[in-house]
């Protein structure tokens, strides 16, 4: 399988850029043991907290939406949580995640896969069930 946690580095004209938020601690290196991957993720988004995971929520969307993101420090992969909503449909029903794409150009690959292969943000693909 694919490890996309581990790549979290971007080229862009020949110089690396750093994929993880400012607002993280962007001098942490990875180790190569994350205990969640994109097909591993708990059910229960405080059990990435509880393993180190720190909350990054924008300020905007912690006040407007029930949706946080967190990332882990170790390796810098990033997620979004998004709780179902009851009595909605499709994936608004139900908890999922989305894992963002560190080597991300665009909207095509905006996301990973719960392969670790990029997906086009708004696609299925892209809504991963604890």
């Amino acid at each position: 399988m694919k490890d996309a946690t581990l790549h979290m580095t971007k080229k862009i004209e020949g110089e690396a850029i750093d994929r993880i938020p400012k607002s993280s601690n962007s001098s942490i290196k990875g180790t190569g043991k994350a205990k969640f991957s994109t097909n591993n993720l708990p059910k229960d988004p405080k059990e990435l907290i509880n393993n180190g995971w720190k909350d990054v929520t924008p300020e905007g969307m912690a006040k407007n939406t029930n949706s946080r993101e967190f990332i882990d420090p170790e390796t810098g992969m990033k997620v979004r949580f998004d709780p179902g909503k009851p009595g909605a449909n499709g994936f608004e029903g139900k908890d999922h995640y989305h894992v963002y794409n560190p080597n991300s150009t665009g909207k095509r690959d905006y996301y990973l896969d719960v392969n670790g292969n990029p997906v086009p943000k708004g696609s299925k693909a892209s809504h991963i069930e604890p």
